[in-house]
């Protein structure tokens, strides 16, 4: 019985130790068009410098998670892999898309076992369900309109703390192909 309650004791101790590195930066998916579920030529814009404003603000990440996209008669959910994937080429790092864009608390407990810089690229108003359930607090919004925004999740003492951040990206309009 003492081995059993110790050996629960280093594991909650590990994890604990795991979630104090654990970095969560939660960005919205690019720009998308008026109609039509790709992004538009200044989200694809966005998502080809936000390797760079990544990795310069918190590192490159160890791991991307996108929602899975929903497949039917067009394929839905698919910004979010669009704008993970310059990262992911950049920097050869996997996309993790275990999980539907509603399943935010399946996600969050899978991210609370990850260490380190994890880049969450999902749909803004889900991107409040996954704060929310890894403990982030108080009202949370993210306007419609906002693909500039960065939210980090870190963790002191057990305890979320949320700040917030800026991509300062300033896309071009145009597709420069």
């Amino acid at each position: 019985m003492r081995y059993l309650i110790l050996t629960c004791l280093v594991f909650i101790s590990i994890c604990r130790k795991a979630q104090e590195t654990l970095r969560v930066v939660l960005i919205r998916h690019a720009e998308k068009p008026l109609t039509g579920d790709n992004l538009s030529c200044a989200g694809f814009d966005r998502a080809t410098r936000l390797a760079s404003v990544i990795k310069n603000k918190f590192g490159v990440p160890s791991e991307i998670f996108a929602p899975a996209p929903a497949t039917g008669r067009s394929t839905k959910n698919v910004r979010m892999l669009q704008t993970a994937w310059p990262m992911a080429v950049k920097y050869n790092l996997p996309i993790n898309t275990r999980y539907t864009v509603e399943e935010s608390d399946k996600l969050a407990r899978t991210l609370q076992k990850r260490s380190g810089t994890v880049l969450v690229v999902w749909e803004h108003k889900e991107l409040i369900a996954i704060a929310q359930a890894l403990g982030v607090e108080g009202t949370l919004t993210w306007p419609a309109n906002d693909y500039d925004t960065i939210w980090l999740i870190t963790f002191k003492s057990g305890k979320p703390v949320l700040t917030i951040d800026h991509e300062n990206i300033q896309p071009g309009a145009g597709c420069p192909f």
